[in-house]
Parts: structure tokens; C-alpha cells; sequence
């Protein structure tokens, strides 16, 4: 099977120009910021989740007793593109995602009671599977992290048949497709109506507002980065937590490192392709932009001087791992606060309610 290669595929845009519309353009800052942000990272990261999600064939015949495991690989190599697609509008903390429960839908965690190996369980012994199944499953047995547990967990095949783990993998991998196209319709029309009412706005303060919505996506990034991504799972700033690798983000697939990355990636782009280091240029905010750049630097230098944890090197020794780790989660601490209070400092703006405020 031959995959779209369409994840993290950005356009290679000068930044110089960038920043010489930002300063030079009769438009107002914001409204640029806007636009050159849902081009290059919003619209464009909506764009190859739905095309990542459309890229395996749907078809219940690839799950005959000799063409499902062949279907299982083709599966599991097509859920890390998706999740990795996932992981760049991870950020997006605002707009279609927030509404009617999808970023849940896409991806309930943490699941720290299991209840998606427990729904995934009882539809795989369901000899009659169908769609309308999953459906009354709800839709967290309909997401990524179900689809994870389908197609590596290691119980499955020790409940069921591989034909209907590929059956109840493709059913869930469909509803994914319905749901990104959805988000992706959904946000063209949201982020159109949001360039047309930022352009009407005469009011200074207010022309602010979806940099501000923006800027508080990456704080609540960066927290669930730094906070639950990596200080959890290695019982990080807790001296009385333990590690406990079953914290990791995708555990049983062994991505979880992977999506760190990603994540990463995602929010260095706002800040380059984007063009948010521009719009602090052009408002003379000069010494914070450098600053913020050289962390994202060094971090990205980290990462790629770092070997990825695993799930199963953290089972086997949690402490090693967790001192190959300290340094990028002191480093996302301190890109956080450059963040949270010197960006929001500068550009005067005041942080919201974190929806991850909260969850365990």
C-alpha cells in the first residue's frame, strides 16, 4: 500500500519576507499574523490530518483470513502518520476543535481508567461488529488512542481473531476519516468569518483577540507538554510521585516520544513559518523574539542529541531514562515561561482558562 506523504510537508517560505510584510504592509499586524499563521500552519495542519486520515483503502474485504495481517501493518504504519498529523494542530486550542467534544474524540487521554481498553475489548469480542456498534460505543472507542489499542496492545490477540481486530480497525480508522474532514470543513469556515470580523474591529484592544487565542493555545501546549507528557510519566518536579511509564501519551505503540517531537515541530513553526516571530520584530519586540528563538533552538538540538524513550526502555529502567530526559523538560519549562509571562507581558495580553486545567 502506497501512503500519502503529506505529513509536516511546509512550504519553504523566506521568513525575511515575512517580517518585511509584517513591518511594511498597510494591514494591521494582527490581522497579518492571522493570516500568515492559518496558511502555513492552521488550515495547512487541518488540510494533512484529513488527507492523512483519507489515506488507507476502507474496504471490510482486506479482512479476510489471508489479507488481514498484511491489513494490520498497512494499519499501523497508517495510524503513526495520523497521530503524528494529530500531533502538529494538537496546539490548536480554540475554533471547531473545541466544539461538540472532537479533540475528545480524536484523542481521549489521559484514560487513566482504562475505559477505552474496556470498550475496545467488548467490541472485539462482538461476533456481528458493525458501525452502528461503534457508535453506540461513543466516541471515545472511536479516536486514536482506541485505534492504538486495537492494532498494539497485546492482549488483542489473545481475545479475538485478527480478522476482527482488522475489522474493528478500519470501522474506527472511517469514523477518524468523517470526523477530520468535518474539523477541516469546519475550520475554513471558522477561520474565514474570524479574518472578515478581525478586519472590521476598530478598537486597538480588540484587534488582539485571536492573537491572544493563539497565544493561549501554546501555553496550554507547553503545559501539557511539559506537565503531562513528561513530568508524569517520569515524576518529574513531584518528590513524592514514582514514574510510571503506563503515563506516557502512546504507550503501547511506542510513540510517545515521537509525538513530543511533533509537537515541537508544530509550535516552532507558529513561531517561524507562522511568522510570530515577525509580529514581536515589527512591534520592537526584538530582544524577546531572539530569546525565544535561541530556546527553540536549543531544545531542537537537545532533541536531536537525546535517543528516544521508549515504554519498554522506561519498564526496564525508569532512572536512566529519566536523567536522558531532564534537560529538554528543563528547557520546555523555560520556553514556557518566556511564553506565558514575558510574550504576554509584552503584547499586553491576558492568559484564559486552561481547558486542561484540572484532568489527571
Amino acid at each position: 500500500m502506497v501512503f500519502k506523504q503529506q505529513f509536516i510537508t511546509v512550504k519553504m517560505i523566506s521568513l525575511s519576507i515575512i517580517g518585511v510584510l509584517l513591518v511594511a504592509c498597510d494591514q494591521h499586524p494582527d490581522e497579518l499574523l492571522f493570516q500568515q499563521l492559518n496558511k502555513e500552519t492552521m488550515t495547512l495542519g487541518y488540510q494533512q490530518l484529513k488527507s492523512q486520515a483519507g489515506s488507507i483503502e476502507l474496504n471490510e474485504d482486506q479482512c479476510t483470513t489471508t489479507q488481514a495481517e498484511q491489513t494490520l501493518e498497512d494499519l499501523r504504519e497508517y495510524w503513526q502518520q495520523t497521530m503524528n498529523a494529530w500531533q502538529m494542530v494538537q496546539w490548536i486550542k480554540f475554533g471547531p476543535i473545541t466544539e461538540h467534544s472532537r479533540e475528545w474524540h480524536i484523542q481521549f487521554w489521559p484514560d487513566t481508567k482504562n475505559i477505552i481498553g474496556r470498550k475496545v475489548n467488548t467490541l472485539l469480542k462482538n461476533p456481528n461488529l458493525s458501525s452502528v456498534d461503534l457508535d453506540r460505543a461513543g466516541i471515545i472507542a472511536q479516536g486514536l488512542p482506541a485505534l492504538e489499542y486495537s492494532l498494539f496492545d497485546k492482549k488483542v490477540e489473545q481475545i479475538t481473531s485478527k480478522e476482527q481486530q482488522c475489522l474493528l480497525s478500519l470501522l474506527i480508522a472511517e469514523k477518524m476519516l468523517l470526523l477530520t474532514q468535518s474539523i477541516y470543513s469546519d475550520w475554513l469556515t471558522y477561520s474565514s468569518q474570524q479574518r472578515r470580523e478581525l478586519h472590521a474591529i476598530k478598537d486597538e484592544a480588540n484587534k488582539k483577540r485571536v492573537t491572544t487565542l493563539v497565544i493561549n493555545s501554546l501555553v496550554q501546549q507547553l503545559d501539557v507538554i511539559v506537565d503531562k507528557k513528561i513530568a508524569k510519566p517520569f515524576a518529574l518536579g513531584d518528590s513524592q510521585a514514582r514514574n510510571n511509564p503506563y503515563f506516557l501519551e502512546s504507550w503501547r505503540s511506542q510513540h510517545s516520544y515521537e509525538n513530543i517531537k511533533t509537537n515541537i515541530s508544530a509550535i516552532k513553526n507558529v513561531f517561524e513559518q507562522g511568522g510570530l516571530k515577525y509580529y514581536l520584530l515589527s512591534s520592537q519586540k526584538i530582544q524577546l523574539a531572539d530569546a525565544i528563538q535561541e530556546k527553540m533552538n536549543t531544545i531542537e538540538a537537545t532533541i536531536q542529541n537525546t535517543d528516544a524513550f521508549y515504554f519498554s526502555t522506561v519498564v526496564v529502567d525508569a532512572n536512566i531514562e529519566k536523567l536522558k530526559v531532564e534537560p529538554l523538560y528543563q528547557q520546555l519549562i523555560e520556553l514556557r515561561h518566556l511564553v506565558k509571562i514575558d510574550l504576554t507581558k509584552a503584547l499586553n495580553i491576558r492568559l484564559g482558562f486552561n481547558s486542561s486545567d484540572g484532568d489527571s
